[in-house]
């Protein structure tokens, strides 16, 4: 098998960029929803976590972005 047989191809590896950040971003949107009641209200009791968790959430998915972003960029011809 030649490593051309085995490489992924590049939609190979965009479908893989997506499903990585996607379970990521489904993770904090399942922690975030945990504190949700069927209503989507949070109790009083536990809005300060709450809200930690919604910062920590914002703050690891903006870092998600810049990481996806260095991963797109691999992925262009080194022309662009």
């Amino acid at each position: 098998m030649s490593i051309a047989e085995t490489a992924p191809t590049l939609t190979e590896q965009l479908a893989a960029l997506v499903e990585k950040y996607k379970a990521r971003e489904d993770d904090r949107e399942r922690v975030i929803a945990s504190f949700q009641d069927e209503e989507g209200d949070v109790l009083d009791s536990d809005l300060p976590a709450y809200d930690v968790t919604v910062d920590d959430a914002g703050h690891e998915g903006r870092e998600d972005l810049v990481d996806l972003l260095i991963e797109l960029t691999a992925l262009l011809p080194a022309s662009v």
